[in-house]
């Protein structure tokens, strides 16, 4: 088992009974994935008529999810993870709430893992190029098993990546000096590109991706714990300002990576980012964001 597996499932495990704290959080993650849906079916008269298939990558024990709430407006929702227990586990704890049908169009495709094959090797990434290190993270023939869908939906799953990344090559995790040294480091440029370009991937020309992501948590930012909804904007931006943020998860360049990737697969895309909320786990605090990618508009 790799680190970022470990890490992982010992997360999961942590977190299971989490399930009440997660309110405002899952609330407002459905809320952003309803969105997607509708910017979807708003496209057109046929897609008005149908349901798009979704997937959310990094599902783990669904507390981000309202499951119940998203099942009735998919045709199919596919729900990935290294941790196949703790997705099984999420599922049965809503299937009076999902029935029978709503049950139906569950898809679990678990355990996967998105990084493989990069945290095996993550000694001796210093020695590589970006180049080679996103031909490593191409390797994974993991993600080719997945389906093409009308809706992909990273959740919080990038910062842990880059986290247990950090780990094995005995970075520290947070702080403004350590998070400059790691931006430096082109494991984690590779990482955060591929990631993007893979969610690209997976939609359908009409698709729409969703990146939902943690910004920076209570840990730097003492703040954060008693931040209320109105104040978070401004808060947030001085912790950019001062480059107190998870490694390569500033909003503004993450909508410009999303652009970049979009382009490299052909595609001419709106990103939009949304307003910041607060994420309350356990004793700590996070503010997160979701960055909207879909086709562009068309004039009139």
């Amino acid at each position: 088992m790799n680190p970022f597996e470990e890490q992982q499932r010992r997360f999961n495990e942590q977190t299971a009974c989490c399930h009440g704290d997660y309110t405002n959080h899952r609330q407002r993650v459905t809320a952003e994935i309803q969105r997607a849906i509708a910017t979807w079916r708003g496209q057109g008269r046929e897609q008005d008529q149908r349901r798009p298939a979704a997937m959310v990558i990094g599902a783990g024990n669904c507390n981000d999810l309202d499951l119940p709430a998203m099942v009735p407006l998919v045709s199919t929702l596919h729900l990935v993870d290294l941790d196949a227990q703790a997705v099984n586990n999420a599922v049965q704890r809503d299937a009076e709430r999902l029935g029978a049908d709503g049950a139906s169009r569950i898809r679990i495709a678990a355990p996967l893992d998105f990084a493989a094959p990069l945290f095996q090797a993550a000694g001796e990434l210093a020695e590589k190029s970006v180049q080679e290190i996103m031909e490593m993270i191409r390797s994974n023939p993991n993600a080719t098993t997945l389906p093409k869908v009308d809706v992909v939906v990273s959740l919080c799953v990038l910062s842990q990546m880059t986290d247990t990344l950090a780990s094995g090559l005995r970075l520290s995790k947070e702080g403004e000096d350590s998070i400059h040294a790691r931006e430096q480091f082109p494991a984690f440029h590779a990482l955060v590109a591929e990631h993007l370009l893979r969610l690209q991937q997976l939609k359908t020309p009409n698709g729409i991706s969703l990146l939902v992501t943690d910004i920076v948590s209570s840990d730097t930012e003492p703040r954060l714990l008693n931040c209320t909804d109105s104040d978070l904007p401004r808060l947030l931006q001085q912790c950019l300002q001062r480059g107190n943020f998870f490694l390569g998860l500033h909003p503004g360049r993450l909508a410009q990576s999303t652009t970049a990737a979009a382009a490299a697969c052909g595609r001419s895309e709106h990103i939009s980012v949304s307003p910041p909320w607060i994420w309350k786990m356990q004793n700590r605090r996070y503010a997160v964001c979701a960055i909207h990618s879909g086709p562009a508009p068309q004039p009139n």
